[in-house]
């Protein structure tokens, strides 16, 4: 018996690569009013469509995730937890979120030298 392709909606989707793998693993792309197995986008998830999800369709985002994948949101978590679990998330670098965090860094620079290194 032949197994049905994946279906998967790239509706939301500018990268041409997606559509290449996509094609490439003999899946199905289909729009926004067809069912799916995948929804690929390339921006974040609204807690209401997660909701809607049966136990079979898969997101390739998740609601939230733009707390973790933006520099500046991640700093500010990373920080607010190293400043409740310090021997637990001391793995990253001493961070910065400028222009907030300007005097800091200039009080840093000076105190380690100009030949530190930032990212």
């Amino acid at each position: 018996k032949k197994v049905p392709p994946i279906r998967i909606n790239l509706s939301n989707c500018k990268y041409e690569v997606l559509r290449v793998v996509q094609r490439k693993l003999g899946w199905k792309e289909v729009g926004d009013d067809e069912d799916w197995e995948i929804y690929w986008t390339d921006t974040s998830v609204s807690i209401e469509r997660i909701m809607k999800l049966n136990k079979t369709q898969k997101i390739n985002h998740f609601n939230g995730m733009l707390e973790i994948c933006r520099k500046k949101s991640m700093a500010r978590n990373l920080a607010k937890m190293a400043k409740l679990f310090p021997e637990h998330f001391d793995f990253f670098p001493r961070t910065f979120v400028l222009p907030n965090d300007t005097q800091e860094l200039l009080a840093d620079v000076k105190a380690k030298g100009k030949k530190q290194v930032y990212i």
